[in-house]
């Protein structure tokens, strides 16, 4: 890799420099949990601002930037181990300029830092580090190392800093030449939403998992835009092929991330993903984009598959937002809920060792509700975590589980939360609420959503919207919202818009028409973010070694680039949904809105 080749020179023994480790740093009560929590440690920590370069050749150190996020486990692992240390921190200030950054607050930032650890690493993830010349060129990229590990990474970095910096921009440059994606040049005549969802399934055909559902992989990632766009297929694309077995897999996808351990069955909600084929081994922690996504699909799956139980499902996992993550004083909710219990034990709040089952819940079950749960979980076996057991209803549990999943669920103080509601993903939150009262209306839905939205209205006041909002009191705004957040809060207004149906009158603008207004903010972002046949994401200094692509991806959430226009593709965005559909899936509903309306692709300014 080229992280690795950048640094082959011999290894320096690791010395603490003249800079000493610090008490406290700039981070120091950051009204950003995660940043808070780094404010104590002897690293003198920086927040990301624009005269970082200047600072850097100035003073002719490297960069070293740390990207995480509050749930993360292997960020808290990551401090704990590393960035608490004070031998760490003295040679970090002395040869580097650390900046830690709140993915939640800076996504576009981020998205740079994990498409560039992919080009030099082959891996991207949590916590994500680069380390970067003065200039700013990322050479090395890795998440969590141990302290070994890290200190050997430091000063190998360093060395080759020092005795070799031309060597270092030679292979920068190299680097950046093979970041270039290379694309599918067999195109089709006409792009047009029937070619693409024909394209887009026979490229998920090659990488479905048929027996398990979802894409075949090591861990399982619920993949919703991928999975909104197929649902969508189903029900608007009548001659499809491999229709049968689409519709099989998708099925099978949404009982099994319903029916297994990606879904809390205790308390509600979903997990980000799990670190296993068959759904049964989760990474505990939850995230609002997580439960807004899938109860937005549950609902729109529960109808077109006239399924209760899928409509259930979503309904728990809004009550979940509701009871847990939802703020009622600033009308916004929690951006997540951490994978550590209060005492740094990763799942600690959600397994159960045979003794706590036997001492906090057996006495607290009839006696046949009990032989029903150890035989159903065979609690005479070996636990399937080394913690214990985490609690699923099976079809023999079913009578008895309204009582079991009270008893647990009541015995245990949930996980710590985030400080901060992240404004984009209440956006998706929105659109959650949308289909709740499109499907399945009820009272506190309806009431939640119109708080929600105009929360987000109130917010958005003029050009700014702030990234998001902290919910310690009082509440303050937290950064600034970039083309991703905007779009999210932009298409959450729209669907409530549509939903209650109170456009060209609503309350959320008594003084205008909100539909008119919806359809300015939406082309203002397309004019300040697409830029020369290229989607922006921020208005930032780009890091990365790839040039802006033509079209953002949705792996995890919906593409700006598939919900602000309403346009055909150019031929450069033809032929990167082309190459890759399955990043891209959610440019389908680009294509068809293009269609209903006959509008062509985007004019450049």
């Amino acid at each position: 890799m080229f992280g690795w080749a950048l640094m082959a020179v011999a290894m320096l023994a690791l010395k603490p420099g003249t800079a000493l480790a610090l008490t406290t740093n700039a981070l120091k009560d950051h009204p950003s949990a995660y940043l808070a929590m780094h404010g104590e440690d002897p690293v003198d920590w920086q927040v990301w601002s624009p005269d970082l370069f200047d600072r850097a050749q100035a003073r002719d150190k490297l960069i070293l930037l740390s990207s995480g996020y509050y749930a993360c486990h292997w960020c808290h692992v990551m401090q704990a181990d590393n960035y608490q240390s004070p031998e760490i921190a003295a040679y970090l200030n002395q040869h580097f300029i650390s900046v830690k950054i709140d993915r939640e607050l800076q996504p576009a930032l981020d998205q740079n830092m994990l498409d560039t650890a992919r080009v030099l690493a082959g891996h991207a993830g949590w916590p994500q580090h680069l380390i970067l010349t003065p200039e700013g060129d990322p050479f090395v990229a890795f998440v969590y190392q141990p302290p070994d590990d890290f200190q050997q990474t430091l000063r190998r970095s360093v060395r080759t800093w020092q005795n070799a910096p031309q060597r270092i921009r030679t292979l920068v440059a190299k680097a950046r030449q093979t970041a270039q994606p290379s694309l599918d040049l067999s195109l089709p005549e006409r792009m047009n939403a029937e070619t693409f969802a024909q394209r887009l399934t026979q490229q998920l055909r090659q990488k479905m998992d048929d027996f398990s559902g979802g894409l075949e992989g090591t861990n399982k990632f619920p993949q919703a835009p991928l999975l909104q766009t197929v649902l969508s297929l189903l029900i608007e694309q009548t001659t499809l092929a491999n229709r049968a077995s689409i519709n099989d897999w998708l099925l099978t996808t949404l009982e099994q991330m319903q029916n297994q351990h990606l879904q809390d069955h205790v308390h509600g909600g979903f997990f980000r993903y799990t670190v296993d084929p068959e759904w049964q081994t989760p990474h505990f922690e939850k995230m609002l984009y997580t439960q807004a996504l899938l109860a937005r699909l549950y609902f729109d799956a529960g109808t077109y598959f006239d399924r209760p139980d899928f409509t259930t499902t979503a309904q728990r996992t809004l009550n979940y937002v509701q009871n847990t993550l939802f703020q009622p004083d600033i009308g916004l909710a929690i951006g997540s809920q951490s994978a550590l219990d209060h005492q740094g034990v990763e799942g600690g709040n959600y397994l159960w060792s045979r003794q706590a089952l036997t001492t906090q819940i057996r006495p607290q079950l009839e006696q046949n509700a009990w032989g029903a749960l150890t035989r159903a979980w065979s609690l005479d076996e070996t636990p399937p975590f080394k913690a214990g057991w985490l609690p699923k209803p099976t079809p023999a549990l079913m009578p008895h589980w309204p009582e079991i999943r009270t008893q647990i669920g009541c015995s245990r103080t949930q996980p710590p939360l985030d400080n901060k509601a992240v404004l984009g993903w209440n956006g998706l939150l929105l659109s959650a609420y949308a289909a709740a009262i499109q499907h399945a209306p009820d009272v506190a839905a309806l009431e939640t959503g119109k708080k929600l939205a105009q929360a987000l209205w109130d917010q958005w006041q003029g050009d700014f919207l702030p990234a998001a909002m902290s919910t310690d009191a009082p509440s303050e705004t937290i950064g600034q919202a970039q083309l991703t957040d905007q779009t999210h809060v932009l298409s959450g207004l729209q669907d409530w818009l549509n939903a209650t149906k109170d456009a060209g009158r609503t309350r959320l603008n008594p003084q205008g028409n909100s539909a008119d207004w919806l359809a300015e903010k939406r082309q203002t972002l397309i004019r300040r973010y697409h830029r020369n046949q290229s989607w922006y994401t921020s208005d930032q200094t780009r890091i990365a070694l790839h040039a802006a692509p033509p079209l953002l991806s949705a792996q995890v959430l919906p593409s700006p680039s598939a919900q602000l226009p309403c346009q055909a593709l150019s031929p450069a965005e033809t032929s990167q949904a082309w190459a890759r559909p399955l990043e891209h899936a959610d440019t389908y509903h680009r294509l068809r809105c293009a269609e209903i309306r006959g509008d062509s692709a985007l004019e450049q300014p």
